[in-house]
């Protein structure tokens, strides 16, 4: 697709995927992303987006597919 910018995983117990290096949460990526994309469950998914909305103004998308 072409994107040349930085991507973030973040994953409480990874230290690596797919070769980029894993943050254990939100409040440790180095700046706040331009979108992100959450895939975890729903029970996840209000505490994920609550810290994405912290203070600094992080931008949020939600697409939810096919997830109960």
């Amino acid at each position: 697709m072409g994107f040349t910018g930085d991507i973030w995983p973040v994953h409480p117990k990874q230290d690596e995927i797919l070769g980029r290096r894993c943050y254990r949460s939100v409040a440790e990526l180095p700046a706040a992303p331009d979108a992100s994309f959450v895939g975890v469950n729903r029970q996840l998914t209000i505490e994920i987006i609550r810290d994405l909305s912290a203070p600094g103004g992080w931008r949020r998308h939600l697409l939810r597919i096919g997830v109960p």
